[in-house]
């Protein structure tokens, strides 16, 4: 996608330009929705890597069959080391890292390393499943401009 740029009225609230979320200074993600923001800002994002895609196995979980349905366990909850390559190229910038994901827990999400947890993967049938969790890396540098990156689990659990 090509950069940008755009000049933001200052009289008015700013939440979202082309997809990427502008805030002014001396705020912080939820906090800034509504603050206006002044100038020219090149919107490209730069300066922020979430790291490589990460696939992990869970390992394996007891399916039974019985009349028409197949019924499984769901695989062990698993760690997942989150951050180790990650890179933030401002020093100064405010970081969160974000997902939406249900049975996905972040351990300390203001930490650049930290560790996921993830659980309640669940075959629905003798077979392997790869659920993937999406955990985007949240960074808001000096120049108040939100920039994101992604990191992508994907979890293989296999009914037996």
């Amino acid at each position: 996608m090509p950069s940008m740029n755009t000049t933001l009225n200052p009289l008015k609230p700013l939440a979202l330009v082309s997809g990427i979320v502008v805030f002014g200074p001396g705020c912080f993600f939820s906090d800034c929705a509504q603050s206006p923001w002044l100038g020219d800002h090149n919107l490209g994002v730069t300066g922020v890597s979430a790291g490589a895609d990460i696939a992990i196995d869970a390992g394996s979980t007891t399916c039974t069959f019985s009349g028409y349905t197949w019924a499984c366990s769901p695989c062990a909850d698993i760690e997942v080391p989150l951050g180790h390559d990650a890179l933030i190229q401002d020093s100064q910038a405010k970081f969160e890292w974000v997902s939406g994901e249900p049975g996905l827990r972040i351990k300390d999400s203001n930490a650049l390393k930290t560790t996921a947890t993830i659980g309640g993967i669940t075959p629905t049938q003798q077979g392997c499943i790869s659920p993937e969790y999406p955990i985007d890396l949240k960074v808001i540098g000096d120049d108040g401009v939100l920039r994101k990156d992604r990191v992508t689990i994907a979890v293989t659990c296999c009914g037996t």
